[in-house]
């Protein structure tokens, strides 16, 4: 469909890709677990939604519940949902 998708294994790497100002593009959204290894998702949110308030972050888990869906809305997600997701 044209779209290019990049990954990162940890929230780490995830940060610095997206926070890099050398990068050329940006991306148009982001999928990000709640549950990574190195810096959880949460974290990963709450660093880049001050930093890039315009992207679009969606949260993925699959231990949601209601105190963490608010959690992650409020830290700046455009949506929560929980896996597994079905089609």
């Amino acid at each position: 469909m044209g779209f290019r998708a990049e990954t990162a294994d940890d929230g780490g790497v995830a940060l610095e890709m997206l926070l890099d100002a050398n990068q050329p593009l940006r991306p148009d959204c982001v999928l990000l677990d709640l549950n990574m290894p190195g810096v959880d998702g949460m974290t990963v949110l709450e660093k880049l939604t001050p930093t890039l308030p315009d992207l679009p972050v969606v949260v993925l888990t699959g231990h949601g519940g209601v105190d963490i869906a608010v959690k992650a809305m409020r830290a700046g997600a455009a949506d929560f949902i929980v896996k597994p997701v079905a089609p």
